[in-house]
């Protein structure tokens, strides 16, 4: 696989990948333990009168 040379297009769909993974995953995680900690504070704020 490695002998034989990337096409550009191929380079840059490799590289959108990367920076998806960097900046939106890291993202996603914040949000969704954002929204269980919020619904856990509402809970524990029924449940606590």
């Amino acid at each position: 696989m490695m002998d034989r040379k990337m096409t550009r297009r191929e380079f840059l769909r490799m590289a959108g990948f990367g920076v998806f993974a960097v900046f939106l995953l890291p993202g996603l995680k914040k949000l969704s333990l954002f929204k269980k900690s919020y619904k856990e504070a509402k809970y524990y704020k029924k449940l606590a009168g």
